[in-house]
C-alpha cells in the first residue's frame, strides 16, 4: 500500500506580495543570482518550467524535457538575476519570506508538480551562496503517480466519466468506442516501496553580504504574534450582531494592535473554539475571578469560550545593533513595552446597510494598551516569551461613554508570542578549571635588549614611584623630606630607590653605548662626558614630566567616567521609582 501522500497545504503555491525590484545594478543596491541546474527522481517523464517567487518578483522559464531519473535540463529565463535596493524592506523580506521556487507541468494546463523554500537569511551576514539540492514536495496528484496502478485507475475512473457523458449528449457508437483505451500492462508497486525524494537543484548567489556593516557582529530577527484578545466585553464583541447565530462578518469594528514600532492591521471578530451558550458579561466574569477558580484556569476557560479578536499575520523583522543596544537597556532599566489595543470602524460593505450610529464612539471607548513583562529575556540563552496581559483603557476623558463597560470591568487580556533568533542575554562562558591557562605566554628574554627595553623600564618605574608616593603621603606631608620620611615609614623607600636606580642606570648605559664619541674600554671625560649627563638628564626629565601627566589626564577621565556612572545610576533610580508609581497607580485603579 503506499504511504500517506503529502498535505495538499504543502504543495500550494504562495500567495504573491509585491515586490520592488529596480532594473539595473548601482550603488545601493543588491544583485541575486539565481541558477537551476539539475532535477531529479521525477514520478513520470515530463515537460516542465520552473517559476521563482517570494523575495523577488515571479519569473517563469522557457520549458525543458525531464526524465523520471535524473537531468540537467535547460532552463532559460528572461533574466538570471533580481536587483533589489539594500534597505530595512530587503531585510526584512529576507527574514520573514523564502524564495520559493515551483515545477509546473506544461504539458498539463501548467499544473503545479511541486514546490520549494529556500531561505535566503544566511545572505544578511554569514553566507555568499544559498541553495543546493533542495527536496521538491510533490503535488499528492503527481506523488500519486509513483504507483502506476493508482494512477492508471485514476485514468480508468476519468474515461467512464467521459463515457457517460458522451452517451448523455446521444452521440453515435463509434465515437464511445474511440474513448476506449488500449489496456496497457501495469507493474506493481511492491507494499513496501519507498519512494525517492524528489530533488532540484537551485543556488542563489549575491556578491557581497547583504546586511549591513555595523550589524555584522550584532543583529537579530523580532519574531511577533499576536494569538488573541480575549474576554472582550459584550457590548463590544456584539456591535452589529443581534445573536451568536448572526454572521460574524456583519460585525462593525475592525482591530489594530501596535508594538515595537510594528503594528498588525488584519485583526477580526472571531467565533469561541468552543461552545458557549452566551457570552459572558462584565459581572459573570467579575463573579468567576472573585471564586475560586484561579487566574490562569480562567484565563484558559475564556481562550476556549469567549469571542475573540484574532490576527492571522505573524510579523518577523530584521534589527540590527542599535535595537539590541536599546533592547537590552530597556531590559535591564524598564523591564517591559506597552502594546496598544485600538478597534476600528469600518467601512460599509453595503451602502443601504450604514454602521450603527454609535460605532464610531464605541471604538474610540475601547481603545487600550497591555504592559508586555520581557524580563524572562534576562534568562541566559531564553529565545522566546508568550505572555497573557491584562488591558486597561486608553481612552481620552472627553470619548469615555457614560454607563459602558471598559475593559478592566470585563478583565480583559491578550495572549502574545515574542521570539528573537540570538538571545539577548548569552550563556555565560564555562568556568575554567586550570587558572594557568589564562597565564601569557611570553618568548625568552633578549640577551641584549632593545633602547626601547630601556624607555619602558624607566617610565613603569616612574608610574610606581609616583603611584606609592600618592598612597603613603597626604595632604600633612610636607616638601621631599616629609614624602622620604613617610615612604620610609611605610617600609617602601628602599625598593622603589633601587627601582628607579636600576631603571637610570638602564638608561645611561644605552645612550653611552649608542654615542659615537664613546670609546670602549675608555672612560669619558671632559666635554663628552658633560654633554652625555647633560642629555641623559634632559630626557629623563621630559619622560618623568610625560608620564606624569599621562597619570593626570587618566585620573581626570576617571573621575568624569565615575560622574557619568554616578549620573546614570541616578537617572535609573528615578525610572525605577516612576514605573513603581505607575504600577501602584495601575493597581489603585484596578482595586478601585
Amino acid at each position: 500500500m503506499p504511504p500517506k501522500m503529502p498535505s495538499t497545504q504543502a504543495a500550494e503555491i504562495v500567495e504573491e506580495q509585491v515586490v520592488e525590484e529596480e532594473e539595473e545594478e548601482g550603488e545601493g543596491r543588491i544583485a541575486f543570482h539565481i541558477s537551476v541546474s539539475s532535477v531529479s527522481h521525477l514520478p513520470c517523464d515530463l515537460e516542465t518550467f520552473v517559476e521563482f517567487s517570494g523575495v523577488c518578483r515571479k519569473n517563469r522559464s522557457s520549458s525543458a524535457s525531464v526524465s523520471s531519473s535524473s537531468s540537467s535540463p535547460c532552463f532559460d529565463f528572461p533574466k538570471d538575476r533580481f536587483i533589489r535596493r539594500s534597505n530595512q524592506t530587503l531585510y526584512d523580506d529576507l527574514v520573514s519570506h523564502p524564495l520559493v521556487v515551483c515545477l509546473h507541468d506544461a504539458g498539463n494546463d501548467d499544473a503545479l508538480v511541486g514546490q520549494a523554500s529556500i531561505s535566503c537569511l544566511p545572505l544578511l551576514h554569514e553566507e555568499l551562496e544559498v541553495g543546493g539540492d533542495v527536496e521538491l514536495e510533490l503535488a499528492p496528484t503527481y506523488h500519486r503517480k509513483w504507483w502506476p496502478e493508482l494512477d492508471q485507475a485514476d485514468q480508468e475512473a476519468v474515461s467512464k466519466d467521459k463515457k457517460a457523458t458522451a452517451k448523455a449528449k446521444g452521440k453515435d457508437k463509434k465515437n464511445v468506442e474511440a474513448l476506449q483505451e488500449t489496456p496497457v500492462e501495469i507493474t506493481k508497486r511492491p507494499n513496501d516501496f519507498v519512494p525517492p525524494k524528489t530533488l532540484i537543484t537551485v543556488h542563489v548567489r549575491v556578491a557581497e553580504l547583504v546586511g549591513p556593516l555595523e550589524d555584522r557582529g550584532a543583529w537579530t530577527t523580532l519574531s511577533f504574534q499576536l494569538k488573541g484578545v480575549f474576554s472582550l466585553p459584550e457590548r463590544l464583541t456584539m456591535l452589529g450582531l443581534t445573536g451568536l447565530a448572526d454572521d460574524i462578518e456583519a460585525h462593525q469594528l475592525k482591530y489594530r494592535a501596535t508594538m515595537f514600532g510594528e503594528s498588525l492591521v488584519d485583526g477580526a471578530l472571531a467565533r469561541p473554539i468552543a461552545s458557549c451558550p452566551q457570552p459572558a458579561s462584565a459581572d459573570v466574569n467579575e463573579k468567576a475571578v472573585d471564586q475560586g477558580t484561579s487566574e490562569e484556569e480562567w484565563c484558559e476557560q475564556q481562550e476556549q469560550v469567549s469571542q475573540a479578536v484574532r490576527f492571522k499575520e505573524h510579523i518577523i523583522r530584521y534589527r540590527g545593533s542599535k535595537f539590541l543596544k536599546e533592547f537590552r537597556y530597556m531590559l535591564n532599566n524598564v523591564g517591559g513595552i506597552w502594546m496598544y489595543f485600538a478597534p476600528q470602524e469600518k467601512t460599509p460593505s453595503d451602502p443601504k446597510k450604514p454602521n450603527l450610529p454609535e460605532a464610531g464612539a464605541l471604538a474610540k471607548h475601547f481603545s487600550g494598551k497591555a504592559w508586555v513583562d520581557l524580563r524572562g529575556f534576562l534568562q541566559p540563552g531564553n529565545l522566546s516569551v508568550e505572555k497573557r496581559c491584562k488591558l486597561r483603557s486608553t481612552c481620552a476623558d472627553e470619548d469615555i461613554l457614560p454607563g459602558e463597560p471598559t475593559l478592566q470591568d470585563a478583565h480583559s487580556f491578550v495572549r502574545l508570542a515574542l521570539e528573537l533568533r540570538f538571545a539577548a542575554a548569552p550563556h555565560p562562558r564555562p568556568c575554567i578549571e586550570d587558572l594557568r591557562l589564562l597565564a601569557p605566554t611570553f618568548a625568552a628574554a633578549n640577551t641584549y635588549p632593545t633602547s626601547t627595553d630601556a624607555a619602558t623600564i624607566y617610565q613603569e618605574a616612574i608610574d610606581i614611584s609616583f603611584k606609592a608616593v600618592c598612597q603613603d603621603c597626604d595632604s600633612s606631608t610636607q616638601g621631599v623630606a616629609g614624602a622620604v620620611a613617610q615612604l620610609k615609614k611605610r617600609g617602601n623607600y628602599d625598593d622603589l630607590r633601587e627601582s628607579l636606580r636600576g631603571a637610570v642606570v638602564r638608561v645611561f648605559r644605552e645612550r653611552l653605548r649608542k654615542d659615537t664619541h664613546a670609546v670602549p674600554g675608555k672612560i669619558l671625560q671632559g666635554k663628552v662626558r658633560d654633554e652625555l649627563i647633560s642629555s641623559t638628564y634632559g630626557y629623563l626629565k621630559e619622560t618623568a614630566v610625560s608620564v606624569l601627566d599621562e597619570i593626570r589626564c587618566h585620573e581626570q577621565a576617571r573621575v568624569a567616567s565615575m560622574a557619568e556612572l554616578e549620573e546614570k545610576q541616578r537617572q535609573q533610580q528615578e525610572q525605577q521609582q516612576q514605573h513603581q508609581q505607575q504600577e501602584q497607580e495601575q493597581e489603585q485603579e484596578e482595586k478601585e
